[in-house]
């Protein structure tokens, strides 16, 4: 049963389905007064114009109760867990309407399905149906769902973010790479195994980081660490693997964190991690503030009953505020750190004199100390190492000559410098300034050892956003080859910011058998988040039938050495036995091209074969044996099909078709033995010579013997243009035939004949652009018996 998108505004604020063009009204962006807001109350964000990326890619959508079929929801989260769902009351995320998601699945050995794809309804779920696959040696796959032996599969899931302007993605299946780890089912679907289907596959995505709102930049400190107290302290990594069940923040324990395996993830080394919290000022001004400016009858901000969408339009308030009066009336400190080797940051601020923001503490006795704290009282420190940090709010406001001073920890925001294109697992992913125990509702436990001055083991990973990885001939065609052939393969999509602990490696292997052929070295990215090809050289192999070869590529720690979970497989066939021959055809713009078999080639020899298909060992299958694949799709305005009994290929060009343009239609032959080989039909867009424009055509006729011969002129849309030449090039045994030059004419007598007779005129066109072509036209005559012969 398909899930109810379900609007949950505030009182008097009406749900809407918002898209990017509201950006900064009710779609997060800067509105027209410059000033970042999110908007609240969205029933869903809509995204239009979501194409596949990749050119072989299966449309494939499915019901939500189809076997054989993954689904998900895909949402923008805003705050709790990763437990949190589009149902869930506490926090409900906003479903993302029209993203495109991919899904793959592999066998165990190695074969992998092509990718199949659909778009997200309104209520942000997708179903993609997994359908069969049959490989070039006859093999056919079908899903399982089943990772448990000895099925052994795998699935990958991911998708592309619609607006990578405004939105970073949070949470995806294994980070978009191949899961589960190991031969069992993942606890990261939570409860969504069912016969031949895997549910709730969820895609979440947060709000990109506005540093510079968010972040008062122009007074960023980096403070030597003094205390534990006063700190914000975690490390940043890279994962480049996932344990069973690691699924952010949602393991379910007290303070549940993201899984770190210190020697597979590597560190995000020297990223700068900001940390600011709002001033005493600024907490103030919200809590003077009536609720009803955020939509809420609760009696204070964030007390009972207050909701995601009143934080949300409370945020949007701050701003505002924050905007008029400046940042430096509301944000108290913004400090910074680099992020270690070790992936660890340690951020000090220097504090704000009192025990809380409303509270200076328990007042000493002495009047001179009391002055002093008043004085004080909601200042900044000058350094973090003066005075002391309150322990509590009830805590002295002096203690040994030392004032007493706080970080407002409940309204915290972290970031990072990294730039878009990679993935951030954060508990800020709202732009909003978060604390300890923030709302009332489920699924609040992202938090991860706060103290009353401090923010300990905020652990933020990071993984590519998407990964690209694929098998070419290097021609152009993806996946197969013939022996000799080089297989090459192309990655783009890998962190190219702060990525020093990772290296890549592509390793080949054997796919029926498992054995690897070769390894290629271990390299970094380059600036463009590529990796030079490791390709396969398949000459000298000593292939005797169709193999196929998997491809797999591996992240390493470039410290350990250790490989990760990997980031992408792609397969390649090499294909043994007879493959289609076709030759190249010109088609006219508007017009009809054909293209027949014109025999087989043997892959395994260089120069090029035509043998008839009934010397074919082994033979065409029996019953339409030509096909072209599901995974082709005609380019936009062309009409192609085939013939599946004889492989002609037909292709229709559009009245607009620009001259020169390339179709290349894929074709499958299939045989007895269950095996496949591929060619290509190629087709070009004839050049606008005036041949290449005009079409003229005649109309047969019939005449009796004896009688006079009147065929019209040729007819042409559009007509030829005056000028042009016509004359009979072949009489085709009719004899003394005329042409009228101008018209294309043509007159004469017909010849007696013993019985019905055809016989071909083939006229040639000339036009004034000195091209010229032929056309031909039948003549059949009849023959006209005697009177004696009727008698």
């Amino acid at each position: 049963m398909a899930l109810l998108a379900t609007g949950f505004g505030v009182t008097g604020h009406l749900a809407i389905a918002s898209t990017p063009a509201e950006a900064g009204v009710s779609y997060p962006g800067f509105n027209q007064d410059g000033v970042y807001q999110t908007g609240s109350g969205q029933q869903r964000y809509t995204y239009t114009d979501q194409a596949s990326r990749y050119k072989d890619a299966i449309e494939s959508p499915s019901s939500v109760d189809g076997t054989k079929t993954i689904t998900g929801q895909v949402y923008v989260q805003r705050y709790g867990n990763y437990k949190v769902h589009l149902n869930d009351a506490g926090f409900p995320p906003i479903p993302m309407q029209g993203v495109r998601v991919y899904a793959q699945w592999m066998e165990k050995d190695g074969s992998v399905s092509p990718i199949y794809t659909t778009t997200t309804n309104a209520s942000g779920e997708y179903a993609i149906k997994m359908k069969d696959f049959t490989t070039e040696t006859g093999k056919t796959y079908t899903f399982d769902a089943d990772p448990n032996l000895p099925q052994g599969e795998k699935w990958r899931i991911w998708a592309d973010n619609p607006d990578k302007d405004h939105l970073t993605q949070l949470s995806n299946y294994y980070n978009g790479s191949w899961g589960p780890r190991d031969y069992a089912y993942d606890a990261e679907i939570g409860d969504g195994v069912g016969p031949d289907r895997l549910d709730h596959v969820n895609i979440r995505y947060g709000l990109k980081p506005e540093n510079e709102v968010m972040h008062n930049l122009k007074n960023v400190e980096e403070n030597v660490p003094a205390f534990k107290l006063g700190m914000v302290r975690g490390d940043v990594h890279w994962e480049l693997v996932k344990a069973a069940g690691a699924q952010g923040w949602s393991s379910g324990a007290a303070f549940p964190k993201y899984y770190f395996d210190k020697g597979i993830d590597a560190a995000a080394e020297d990223v700068t991690v900001y940390a600011s919290y709002l001033s005493d000022y600024a907490l103030e001004k919200i809590y003077a503030e009536p609720t009803s400016t955020f939509g809420s009858s609760a009696k204070t901000v964030r007390g009972a009953g207050w909701t995601i969408d009143n934080e949300a339009r409370l945020q949007d308030w701050i701003r505002v505020q924050m905007a008029k009066e400046g940042q430096d009336k509301w944000i108290a400190e913004t400090a910074s750190a680099k992020v270690g080797g070790d992936g660890l940051f340690n951020i000090q601020f220097k504090g704000t004199y009192g025990a809380t923001w409303n509270n200076p503490g328990t007042m000493p006795l002495i009047k001179a100390n009391i002055d002093k704290v008043n004085n004080a009282y909601h200042k900044i420190a000058e350094s973090p190492s003066i005075d002391r940090w309150s322990t509590s709010a009830g805590d002295a406001a002096m203690l040994g000559g030392n004032i007493s001073k706080h970080i407002n920890r409940d309204w915290l925001f972290v970031s990072t410098d990294m730039k878009p294109g990679v993935a951030f697992g954060t508990p800020w992913m709202t732009n909003g300034y978060m604390g300890l125990g923030q709302y009332n509702g489920l699924l609040a436990t992202w938090q991860n050892n706060f103290n009353w001055n401090e923010a300990d083991g905020i652990i933020l990973a990071v993984y590519p956003d998407y990964v690209n990885f694929r098998v070419t001939d290097g021609k152009g065609i993806l996946n197969s080859g013939v022996p000799g052939d080089i297989a090459e393969t192309e990655t783009s999509g890998l962190p190219n910011q702060f990525a020093g602990g990772v290296k890549y490696q592509i390793e080949w292997t054997d796919t029926s058998t498992g054995k690897v052929v070769a390894t290629g070295p271990v390299v970094a990215a380059n600036a463009d988040g590529t990796i030079p090809s490791f390709p396969l050289k398949t000459a000298g192999l000593g292939l005797t039938k169709t193999t196929n070869f998997t491809a797999t590529l591996y992240p390493v720690n470039a410290e350990t050495g250790t490989r990760g979970t990997s980031f992408g497989v792609d397969t390649y066939t090499v294909i043994v036995g007879s493959r289609p021959v076709y030759d190249d055809v010109s088609v006219k713009a508007g017009s009809t091209g054909t293209s027949d078999v014109k025999g087989f080639d043997l892959t395994t020899t260089d120069e090029q074969e035509r043998i008839p298909a009934d010397q074919l060992d082994p033979k065409l299958a029996a019953n339409e044996p030509f096909s072209i694949p599901g995974t082709y799709t005609a380019p936009e305005g062309y009409k192609v099909s085939i013939d599946k009994a004889t492989g002609v290929v037909t292709v229709i060009a559009p009245a607009d078709a620009k001259p020169g343009t390339k179709i290349d239609v894929p074709v499958v032959a299939t045989f007895t033995d269950k095996t496949s080989t591929g060619a290509m039909a190629h087709f070009v867009v004839a050049n606008k010579e005036d041949r290449n424009v005009y079409d003229p055509a005649y109309k047969d006729v019939a005449v009796n013997e004896g009688d006079p011969i009147r065929i019209a002129a040729p007819v042409s849309d559009p007509a030829v243009p005056e000028g042009t030449k016509f004359g009979v090039a072949k009489d085709g045994g009719l004899t003394g035939l005329t042409i009228d030059q101008q018209t294309g004419a043509i007159s004469g007598t017909a010849p007696q004949v013993d019985k019905d007779t055809d016989y071909t005129v083939t006229v040639k066109v000339t036009y004034p652009d000195g091209t010229a072509e032929e056309k031909a036209v039948k003549v059949t005559v009849k023959n006209v018996p005697t009177a004696a012969e009727t008698h």
